[in-house]
């Protein structure tokens, strides 16, 4: 047993040689980087092991999962909901040597009239804005491709001709949607997974020099795979970091950052306060106006007086979920183009 096999937050590793010799992986990381798959099955120590946020976070997916299921109940929704005690698991042979095991959360059909109409595996997730936003618009085969996997093994195990449900609930607003992911694509999900993981099973089973080198790195620190690997560390520390431009950096000591932090935060008080204040003094004001409107009105301000008056327009909405079923995964990636955002964040 390796140490990390030991360590409280990793008890469940991604994956694993059994007693056989067999390579087992979690139905969860079938689609992850394989250079961490590798690194998990050789005992390469962790590195990175999540912040007590992210395990806050991780814990708080878990236990918002039976919450989605009700909801959607309560939209009519049939669902039984696999047990968290004591669930049915799954176990499927990809290949040779290959196993895949993984517990599914739900099985059901959508309410009278709408899809699915037949029994359907459902897939729970908890996403963050950004990830709940980027599959509301792209769609799971785009945007998160490793939960149309996950989602297809659990398909070819209970009902290899059924459909699937990715349900997924933005951990931030409490917003939830569905998607159904049509069989054929999940057979192509299968297709695609066995492709992924048959390099590393022959990169696993060689002997040699080159049986001793990590695979290649499948994503990149724009990726949340690599930005929440446990061995981001480890995968990294051979590259030597890239040289700064001369001449365009102006440098900060310390104690200069650590005074502009605390300024910034006087700043940020101020600022709430003041926000606040200006809500306060807007909703006197609307109140006002209410009880005696009569179009265009007249306050006098410090300096002039203002004019308060109702504003109306209407406001359009496209259905990201419409979008989602009318388009294909091609029409996707040609309409649906992204932007990089960086910034520093003070948190």
């Amino acid at each position: 047993m390796t140490e990390n096999a030991n360590h409280p937050w990793y008890d469940r590793p991604n994956a694993t040689i059994n007693a056989e010799g067999d390579l087992e992986i979690r139905a969860s990381a079938a689609r992850s980087c394989r250079r961490a798959l590798w690194y998990t099955v050789t005992g390469v120590k962790i590195t990175d092991p999540p912040t007590r946020q992210d395990r806050a976070r991780m814990e708080s997916g878990k236990m918002m999962e039976p919450v989605l299921i009700e909801l959607m109940r309560e939209e009519g929704w049939n669902i039984r909901h696999n047990s968290q005690l004591q669930p049915e698991t799954c176990r499927i042979k990809m290949m040779p040597g290959v196993y895949v095991t993984g517990t599914w959360d739900a099985f059901g059909r959508a309410p009278e009239g709408q899809k699915p109409a037949t029994d359907s595996v459902i897939e729970v997730k908890v996403r963050g804005n950004a990830q709940y936003n980027n599959w509301s618009i792209r769609g799971a085969a785009l945007a998160t491709p490793d939960a149309v996997s996950q989602g297809a093994i659990y398909v070819w195990q209970m009902d290899p001709t059924g459909d699937l449900v990715i349900a997924t609930m933005n951990r931030e607003t409490m917003e939830w949607d569905t998607e159904q992911i049509a069989n054929a694509r999940l057979k192509a999900a299968m297709y695609d997974t066995v492709a992924w993981l048959a390099p590393l099973h022959e990169r696993l089973k060689a002997s040699g020099p080159e049986a001793k080198l990590p695979p290649g790195r499948d994503f990149t620190m724009k990726n949340y795979q690599c930005q929440n690997c446990p061995f981001q560390t480890e995968c990294y520390a051979s590259e030597k970091k890239e040289a700064e431009p001369q001449g365009t950096r102006h440098t900060v000591n310390i104690e200069d950052a650590t005074q502009a932090l605390l300024d910034y935060e006087d700043a940020a008080v101020a600022i709430d306060e003041q926000t606040e204040k200006k809500a306060a003094s807007m909703a006197v004001i609307a109140a006002w106006y209410e009880s005696t409107e009569q179009g265009k009105m007249k306050l006098q301000g410090h300096k002039k007086a203002r004019t308060i008056s109702r504003v109306s327009y209407p406001s359009y909405q496209v259905s990201d979920k419409a979008v989602r079923e009318l388009l294909t995964d091609e029409q996707k990636e040609e309409f649906v183009t992204e932007k990089e955002i960086s910034y520093v964040r003070v948190s």
